[in-house]
């Protein structure tokens, strides 16, 4: 980790002089992974001052390179998280979008969402949060609860097909069991 905003500097120069010999068709495929892993790291640590400035003189230039540098450095630090991501998506190709979110497939994206990258995670509760009814009571510790009415009404879909899903899931394993002590209600 770099301490001065020269230093970040200092290192992305070096960083992008050591790869760039690697550079074919805008790309740095052929780059041996530990020149890749440095380039990522060192254009994540440059600093913010730096890439405002790349982007007022090439736009979209630094918005890239900071985009190929933080998926890089998440397909290096989460590998088994995207190596079910792209489980999902051959599923997807090969046997349809319906297949690929099919009940069956409930464990593997628990899984997943257990080891994704923060920014995934952070898109997932957002999402989750949106499906979700508004909560009505609380546990003790203040954690939401849902009755199965409340979420078939917001889905939109029959009460026994909730909790149709919430058995499957606690049979897996994935989710813990109905709350059975004491709710309050939302002050």
């Amino acid at each position: 980790m770099t301490n001065t905003a020269l230093q970040g500097l200092d290192r992305l120069k070096t960083a992008l002089s050591e790869i760039e010999p690697y550079l074919k068709d805008g790309t740095f495929a052929e780059a041996p992974a530990t020149l890749a892993d440095e380039y990522a790291d060192a254009i994540l640590e440059a600093p913010a001052t730096y890439w405002v400035e790349v982007e007022r003189l090439e736009p979209g230039t630094g918005f890239a390179l900071l985009g190929w540098a933080q998926d890089h450095s998440e397909r290096r630090d989460y590998p088994e998280f995207f190596a079910m991501l792209d489980e999902l998506g051959r599923i997807r190709d090969e046997q349809g979008e319906e297949a690929a979110a099919a009940p069956e497939r409930a464990e593997l994206l628990m899984k997943m969402m257990r080891i994704a990258p923060p920014r995934y995670q952070d898109e997932a509760e957002a999402i989750l949060t949106e499906a979700l009814p508004t909560a009505t009571h609380v546990t003790e510790d203040g954690q939401p609860v849902y009755s199965a009415q409340q979420l078939a009404e917001k889905l939109e879909v029959p009460i026994e097909e909730v909790e149709a899903g919430i058995q499957h899931l606690e049979e897996l394993g994935l989710i813990g069991r109905q709350h059975t002590g004491p709710v309050y209600p939302v002050q």
